[in-house]
């Protein structure tokens, strides 16, 4: 298996990337590790449906962004929409 870590962003790549390198630190990855950040522009949930399709991935291990209440429910949810167009893999959403 493969490893990939892919981030929707939703501001900088400059901002993500500082984030990830840090990240790396603490969970002890290789600092040669890399982070692929999908395009602004589109909703997060097409871009990692596209990337899922382009990558033929298995198994989709995603963190959920924090919404509640009101919030999710009027903007919806990332992790609902990707489970709702995934085919042949398995979804992991970690709290």
């Amino acid at each position: 298996f493969r490893l990939r870590f892919i981030h929707a962003l939703d501001g900088s790549k400059v901002s993500a990337d500082r984030h990830w390198s840090r990240l790396k630190k603490v969970v002890g990855l290789n600092q040669e590790e890399q982070l692929t950040c999908l395009p602004l522009g589109e909703s997060p949930a097409t871009a990692i449906i596209e990337e899922i399709a382009r990558g033929r991935y298995g198994t989709i291990v995603m963190g959920k962004r924090g919404l509640t209440g009101i919030k999710r429910l009027l903007l919806g949810s990332v992790s609902r929409a990707v489970l709702r167009k995934i085919n042949d893999q398995t979804l992991f959403l970690v709290d």
